[in-house]
């Protein structure tokens, strides 16, 4: 929070309850919702419960690689004034999925993922290890984790000056 301005004096931890309370009396402009689907969904419905003569702007997305429950985390964000995506591909995505379902998708905006500092992609002599970090259900089955970890191997192989990395949930 530091890098972005933010007095770590001032951050504390609150119930839901009191974050609503806090929005309320507060009168804030913006609200970044950075929390899981279900807890954006939560806020959004107390924001709304509020009933606030001038509701803040609310922000919210996702950081990092969206791989699964795509439609699920999409429609628990629906009702945020902006739903960042972190590419072009995945802001079509997003829109695809809203409009799949007849949903409003103009609150879906492009934006880079925030630590990446928005420059472009460049390679570097040095930057050759390729890293694979599984995640619970990602690979779902024994024999997708099996081709993954054949093909981890083959690409090792094919590339021997690349060091080649699959971390595992601890």
């Amino acid at each position: 929070v530091g890098e972005v301005g933010i007095d770590i004096e001032r951050v504390r931890e609150v119930t839901a309850v009191e974050f609503l309370h806090t929005v309320r009396d507060e009168a804030y402009d913006l609200v970044v919702l950075a929390l899981v689907g279900g807890g954006v969904q939560a806020m959004l419905h107390g924001l709304a419960a509020l009933d606030l003569p001038r509701r803040p702007v609310v922000v919210t997305g996702y950081v990092g690689v969206v791989y699964e429950k795509l439609a699920d985390g999409l429609l628990l964000r629906h009702g945020a004034d902006v739903v960042l995506a972190n590419s072009a591909h995945d802001a079509e995505r997003f829109r695809a999925v809203y409009e799949g379902v007849g949903a409003d998708a103009s609150a879906v905006t492009e934006a880079a993922l925030p630590f990446l500092g928005g420059a472009p992609y460049r390679p570097e002599e040095g930057r050759d290890t390729v890293v694979f970090a599984a995640q619970p259900s990602v690979p779902a089955s024994r024999a997708d984790r099996t081709y993954l970890l054949r093909r981890l191997v083959e690409h090792a192989r094919l590339h021997p000056r690349r060091e080649v990395l699959l971390k595992l949930r601890s």
